[in-house]
């Protein structure tokens, strides 16, 4: 074998191993809080709804603090983190008031919210969702307060609207 084709097979062995671990690295997106308002969906309806034409899929319109967004019930994770009461809109289980909202890191923002009547504290249960980017419209979504196979690195979920997307 002539060096020339070793020296290229070797060239694109490499080439190949950096983009394999380009792809596996986090993310190069830096979100801001309000990246987050929107209505998400996950990736199961995200492909089941590429699959349909618009008359086919019973959206529904909501109105929020950022304007005006598209729902599927319980099937999106809503968020608005302007309006006068901050919350969140978990499909299965409906609506939080947000409590806290903190950037962990230059792509994720952790959302601690609350069930409950909060003149008895100890009684509310405080679930905390951590938001990972991957780009302003794709995140995975971290929690340890639900066990869902719609959370966690492998579960993506695409922004369906938001204040920044095109209009509908």
């Amino acid at each position: 074998m002539s060096m020339y084709i070793r020296n290229k097979s070797f060239f694109s062995i490499m080439l190949s191993i950096v983009f394999a671990l380009y792809s596996c690295s986090p993310s190069n997106y830096s979100a801001e809080i309000s990246d987050l308002n929107g209505t998400w969906q996950p990736n199961w309806s995200y492909r089941a709804a590429m699959k349909l034409s618009e008359e086919e899929i019973n959206y529904f319109i909501f109105s929020f603090s950022w304007g005006e967004g598209l729902t599927l019930f319980h099937t999106t994770f809503e968020i608005d983190t302007t309006a006068e009461e901050p919350f969140i809109s978990e499909p299965g289980l409906g609506y939080f008031p947000i409590t806290e909202i903190t950037q962990v890191g230059a792509s994720s923002i952790k959302i601690r919210a609350v069930r409950g009547d909060l003149t008895e504290p100890a009684y509310c249960w405080y679930p905390e969702f951590i938001f990972h980017f991957i780009d302003k419209d794709t995140i995975w979504i971290e929690t340890d307060d639900i066990d869902n196979s719609d959370y966690g690195k492998k579960a993506l979920w695409y922004r369906l609207s938001g204040p920044t997307s095109p209009e509908y």
